[in-house]
C-alpha cells in the first residue's frame, strides 16, 4: 500500500472513533422586522403536534420589567384558542399561548447562550395537555382554561407574531414541527443533534443553513423545507450582510452530514476511502458514512506524480532539451528522468530544425530610401534589417545604398492684371511647379512664383461745408460725383469716384411753450425771452437756432372774506375742492366759492394747458355758536381700547361717519345704527371723525387713540 494512502485512512479511522460535532449556520433577527413566512400550514384543530428549535437571546422579554414578548414562532388566526404562539415572556422564560391564555416556564432563557426549547400538545391528555422543554429536559407542564382549536388561516411564521408583533430579536436554528406528541425521552435524544435522515411524523423542517455565515447574503432569502413538503419559507426585511440581521454561526451540534479535505499524491494511481480508483490528477468528491450514519463528504486534491508526455518543439540551427542534449536534425527522440518525489517520467521530444540566412542588395535611390522594416537612409550608405522567418530564425538583409539629389530652381514673375504662362494667361497669383528627370532618373524641380496686382477702382463717399478737397487736391463746390485717374505703386492704372456732397449753413426759428418752467438743452428758464443756440450742422457746417420762449404761469393766489374765497382773476378755469379728502366740489367752476360747511378748501386753476392748485385755507363761518351744538360725542376720548359714538340725547341722529387721519386719508367710514355705535379699534395716533347730520351738515371730533 502507498505510505500516503495509509496515512489517509488512518485520519478517517480517528474521525469514526470520535463523536463529530460541526459549526452551523443560523439565522440572526434584529427584532426590528426581520421573520420567516413559510407555506406550512400547521396541525390546525385540536390535533397532536410537538415544535422544536434552538434559540440564543439577550433581549428583556419581560412586559413586567420593561421587556416585550418574543416570539419563536406562530401559526393560525387572531382569535380565542385559534393561535398556536411559541415564545419568551414573563420573567424571560418559554412560554406557549394560544390567543387568551398560556403557560410559562421555569427557566431563564435571555443569558446569551444556545438553548433546545421544545413544546408539545397531546389533546388526550385533559390534565397536563403541554409539556415545555429546556436543554433536552422537561422545564414544565400543565393545562390552560382556553380551549385549543387552531385556525389554518395564516402559515407557520419563525421570528414574528402572525399579527406582525413582538417579533425575535437574536438567534434561531433548526426549527421542527412533528404531527405528533415527541415522549421525554425522544426529546432528550434530539437535543444537540441534527437530522441527517428524517424521524418519522416530521411535517416540517427548517435547518436554517443556506447562507454563508456573517457573508454577503443577498441572494439567500430562502429557507427551506428539509422535511421533503416543499413548504419553504421566504426571508423579510433581513439585511443578509454583516453579523447581524444575516446568516451567522450556529449552535455546534452532533451529527448530521460532514465535510472535510484532503491532499492526496500517487506516482500513477490512487484508491480513494470509498474505493474509487483515480489516475489522472484533480480535485475529486469522495462520500462515506460517519459515525452517525450521515455523508461524510471528502474532498481529494488529488496529484499523479508519474509524467508521460510528448512536445513538438523547434529550434534554428539547433535545438537544446531540459536535459541538455543537443539536437541538429529533425526528429523524434525520447528521455527518461526522475520527478522531485520520485516518480519515472518519460518524454517524448518531435524536433523541427529551422535554418536562418543573410544576403545583400544594391539600391539606388533618389533623396532617400526605406528598408521593407522602415529604416531610413538620406545619404548613401549600409543599411541591414533584422527579422525572423517564418519559423522564428534570426535572418539579415543588407542594402548598399546610393542616394541621388533632385534639382531645384525658383523664379518671380510680378505683372498688372494678366501674365501668359505656358501659352496660357493667367490672371491671379499662384505658384508653379515644372518637374523634369536629372540624368541619375532623379525629379528635378523649377517653381515659379507669379504675383499678380490689378487695376482698381473704388468708391469714396465724401462731404463739406459749401466745398470738398479731394487728396490729390481737386475741390469741388457743389454735390455730384466725381472721378480721379492715378497709378498705384506697382504701376496699375486706378480710379478713384467720388460720391461728393456739399452742406450748407443752416438758421432755423423755433418756438417753446411751457408751464412756469422750461428746460432747453440742459438750461432752465421761468421767463419769457428769445434763446439763441449756434452749433455744427450735419455736414459740419455752422447752424444757428432762435428759440422763442413762453412761459405761462397760472395765478393760484386765494383769499377769504366774510366766510367766501376768492381766487385771482385771469385764469381760463376754476375748480374748487375739499382738502380733507382731495375731491372736487362739484359745481363749483367759478372763481369764488361759500362753502357751506366748516373745513379746508382749495382751488384748481388752469390758463391754457397749464394747471395749478392753491394753498388750502379753513373756513369756520358757523363762529362759536355753532360749535356749541355737539350732536355727537366720542367715549371715551382718549381711548385705549373700544370707543363708541354717542348721540346727544334730544339731538338728532347722524345718518354717516368717517375716520380720516392726519394727511386727510380716509381710513374707514360705516353708518350709524343707534344713538350708540361701537366705532373701530385703531393703531395709537390722532384722528379726525366726520360725522354727517339728515340736515346735509356735519360735525367733525378730533379723535385720540393712545
Amino acid at each position: 500500500m502507498d505510505w500516503r494512502k495509509g496515512r489517509f485512512l488512518l485520519g478517517l479511522m480517528l474521525v469514526a472513533l470520535n463523536p463529530v460535532t460541526a459549526q452551523k449556520v443560523a439565522l440572526n433577527f434584529d427584532g426590528t422586522d426581520d421573520y420567516i413566512e413559510t407555506k406550512y400550514a400547521g396541525v390546525s384543530g385540536t390535533g397532536a403536534r410537538t415544535i422544536e428549535a434552538w434559540i440564543r437571546t439577550t433581549a428583556n422579554c419581560d412586559p413586567n420589567n420593561g421587556g416585550k414578548q418574543k416570539v419563536i414562532c406562530d401559526y393560525g388566526a387572531m382569535s380565542t384558542g385559534n393561535r398556536f404562539t411559541f415564545n419568551i415572556l414573563y420573567g424571560n422564560k418559554l412560554r406557549i399561548e394560544v390567543g387568551g391564555s398560556g403557560l410559562m416556564g421555569q427557566t431563564v432563557l435571555n443569558d446569551g447562550n444556545w438553548h433546545h426549547v421544545g413544546v408539545s400538545y397531546n389533546p388526550s391528555n385533559s390534565k397536563a395537555p403541554f409539556r415545555l422543554y429546556v436543554d433536552g429536559k422537561l422545564d414544565t407542564s400543565g393545562s390552560i382554561p382556553t380551549s385549543v382549536n387552531t385556525s389554518s388561516s395564516l402559515p407557520l411564521r419563525i421570528g414574528n407574531r402572525i399579527d406582525n408583533t413582538n417579533l425575535f430579536e437574536g438567534d434561531i436554528d433548526e426549527v421542527r414541527f412533528y404531527n405528533v406528541v415527541l415522549a421525554d425521552s425522544v426529546i432528550k435524544a434530539h437535543y444537540n443533534q441534527e437530522f441527517c435522515k428524517n424521524p418519522s411524523n416530521l411535517v416540517a423542517y427548517f435547518k436554517l443553513n443556506e447562507g454563508t455565515a456573517s457573508g454577503s447574503n443577498s441572494s439567500k432569502k430562502t429557507a427551506t423545507d428539509y422535511s421533503g413538503s416543499s413548504n419553504h419559507g421566504t426571508l423579510y426585511n433581513f439585511s443578509l450582510s454583516g453579523s447581524s440581521s444575516n446568516w451567522i454561526s450556529g449552535p455546534s451540534l452532533k451529527g448530521g452530514n460532514t465535510a472535510s479535505s484532503q491532499t492526496a499524491f500517487a506516482c500513477s494511481s490512487y484508491t480513494a476511502p470509498s474505493g474509487k480508483t483515480y489516475t489522472f490528477s484533480g480535485t475529486y468528491n469522495d462520500v462515506i458514512k460517519n459515525s452517525f450514519g450521515c455523508d461524510s463528504i471528502i474532498s481529494i486534491k488529488l496529484t499523479i506524480g508519474k509524467v508521460n508526455k510528448a512536445y513538438a518543439v523547434s529550434g534554428c540551427d539547433s535545438f537544446v532539451s531540459p536535459a541538455g542534449k543537443v539536437y541538429y536534425s529533425d526528429g523524434s527522440y525520447f528521455e527518461t528522468y526522475k520527478t522531485w518525489r520520485g516518480c519515472d517520467s518519460s518524454i517524448r521530444y518531435q524536433v523541427s530544425i529551422y535554418k536562418s540566412f543573410d544576403s545583400t542588395q544594391l539600391i539606388e535611390a533618389c533623396e532617400s530610401y526605406t528598408s521593407p522594416l522602415g529604416q531610413s537612409l538620406k545619404q548613401s550608405g549600409l543599411l541591414i534589417d533584422t527579422f525572423k522567418t517564418v519559423n522564428g530564425c534570426d535572418s539579415f538583409m543588407r542594402y548598399q545604398v546610393s542616394i541621388f539629389q533632385p534639382v531645384c530652381t525658383y523664379d518671380t514673375l510680378v505683372a498688372c492684371d494678366t501674365a501668359w504662362i505656358m501659352g496660357k494667361p493667367q490672371t491671379s497669383s499662384q505658384s508653379f511647379k515644372f518637374v523634369s528627370k536629372t540624368w541619375q532618373g532623379c525629379d528635378s524641380f523649377h517653381y515659379l512664383e507669379l504675383v499678380m496686382h490689378y487695376s482698381q477702382r473704388q468708391m469714396e463717399t465724401a462731404s463739406g461745408c459749401q466745398s470738398y478737397t479731394s487728396p490729390s487736391g481737386q475741390t469741388y463746390t457743389s454735390t455730384g460725383v466725381y472721378s480721379e485717374v492715378f497709378s498705384t505703386w506697382q504701376g496699375c492704372d486706378s480710379i478713384i469716384d467720388y460720391h461728393v456732397t456739399i452742406y450748407q449753413p443752416v438758421v432755423q426759428y423755433d418756438t417753446l411753450n411751457a408751464c412756469r418752467v422750461a428746460t432747453l438743452r440742459g438750461q432752465t428758464y421761468v421767463s419769457d425771452q428769445m434763446v439763441t443756440w449756434v452749433g455744427k450742422s450735419f455736414g459740419g457746417c455752422d447752424s444757428t437756432v432762435h428759440t422763442l420762449i413762453w412761459i405761462t404761469k397760472p395765478d393760484d393766489a386765494i383769499s377769504a372774506s366774510n366766510d367766501t374765497l376768492f381766487a385771482a382773476p385771469g385764469a381760463d378755469t376754476y375748480r374748487w375742492m375739499k382738502c380733507s379728502n382731495q375731491t372736487l366740489i362739484a359745481g363749483a367752476t367759478s372763481a369764488w366759492y361759500s362753502p357751506a360747511l366748516d373745513g379746508d378748501y382749495a382751488v384748481v386753476v388752469s390758463l391754457g394747458t397749464c394747471k395749478d392748485t392753491s394753498q388750502c385755507i379753513t373756513i369756520m363761518h358757523m363762529g362759536v355758536e355753532a360749535w356749541a351744538k355737539n350732536w355727537v360725542q366720542v367715549v371715551p376720548n382718549p381711548s385705549s381700547g373700544e370707543a363708541y359714538l354717542v348721540s346727544t340725547p334730544g339731538q338728532p341722529v347722524p345718518e354717516k361717519w368717517r375716520v380720516y387721519d392726519r394727511s386727510g386719508r380716509l381710513i374707514q367710514e360705516g353708518r350709524v345704527n343707534s344713538r350708540s355705535n361701537r366705532l373701530p379699534f385703531l393703531p395709537t395716533g390722532i384722528y379726525l371723525l366726520e360725522c354727517e347730520m339728515p340736515s346735509g351738515q356735519q360735525q367733525s371730533i378730533t379723535w385720540i387713540c393712545q
